[in-house]
């Protein structure tokens, strides 16, 4: 038989426990929604290189160059009238395009 304290203990052990149990599964619940809103954006898809290269001479299209500073900086190769952009700061660049044009972002 329990006596008085050791009841006590479990109590306070079991709320802890379905805590820590509510929080887990809070926190699935919301990264699996924030992977599933990221994942769900319509009109995104990726380019191989060999459609990229046969849309190089299409005007309606923009090449960002977003690579980081310094693999843009350390890189032999360019894209040809690929545009450098900041990927950090994609707010002060991302207004210059309009909202329906094709953009391709490079960034490897």
């Amino acid at each position: 038989m329990q006596n008085k304290g050791t009841r006590a203990l479990i109590r306070i052990f079991m709320r802890r426990y379905l805590l820590l149990i509510f929080i887990a599964v809070f926190t699935l619940s919301a990264c699996t929604f924030a992977w599933r809103s990221f994942h769900s954006v319509s009109g995104i898809q990726k380019v191989t290189k060999e459609e990229l290269k046969e849309l190089l001479n299409d005007p309606s299209i923009t090449i960002l160059d977003v690579r980081d500073t310094k693999d843009w900086k350390s890189s032999n190769v360019k894209i040809p009238g690929a545009i450098r952009e900041n990927p950090y700061d994609v707010q002060s660049w991302a207004d210059k395009y309009i909202r329906n044009q094709k953009l391709i972002l490079y960034c490897a």
